[in-house]
């Protein structure tokens, strides 16, 4: 949603390629700028923030959990992960929304995935999504319940 209002548009997918169009890399770059900056005052403000973006690329990870530091709070980052089978399944009946991610796109992004380092590993918990919705969002609340994040 951030890259389409940063865009000018609406929120409705826009049907651009893997990383051409508002997903080459300089619109990425701004997006996820623009995510930390907003994801920083809310901290500064004393709120708790949950950001959703695939956080495929060490770097942006890092980014985040660098500023959490810097503003004295914790941070983790939840990998969800499903089966393709369930992630196509999924893709091929999503209808109406802002994503622009299809089958084509989802095997050249996990193509790039880039794991988590040993030193990003203690701060990086997956989350199974293969299930129920119910069941992945049970998983996370007690990961982040475990690391003082919830409640």
């Amino acid at each position: 949603m951030v890259r389409k209002e940063l865009a000018g548009g609406g929120g409705e997918a826009t049907g651009a390629p893997f990383e051409q169009g508002i997903y080459n890399t300089q619109w990425t770059d701004r997006t996820y700028a623009d995510c930390l900056r907003r994801a920083e005052k809310l901290l500064f403000e004393g709120k708790r923030v949950l950001v959703d973006a695939s956080f495929r690329e060490q770097k942006r990870r890092r980014a985040f959990m660098q500023a959490a530091t810097s503003l004295g709070v914790p941070g983790i980052v939840l990998i969800c992960r499903a089966e393709p089978a369930v992630v196509r399944a999924r893709l091929d009946s999503r209808s109406n929304d802002a994503s622009d991610a299809d089958w084509q796109i989802y095997l050249q992004a996990a193509a790039r995935w880039q794991e988590p380092t040993d030193e990003e590993a203690r701060m990086c918990h997956d989350i199974c999504t293969s299930t129920t919705s119910e069941s992945a969002a049970n998983e996370a609340l007690s990961v982040l319940c475990k690391n003082g994040l919830h409640g």
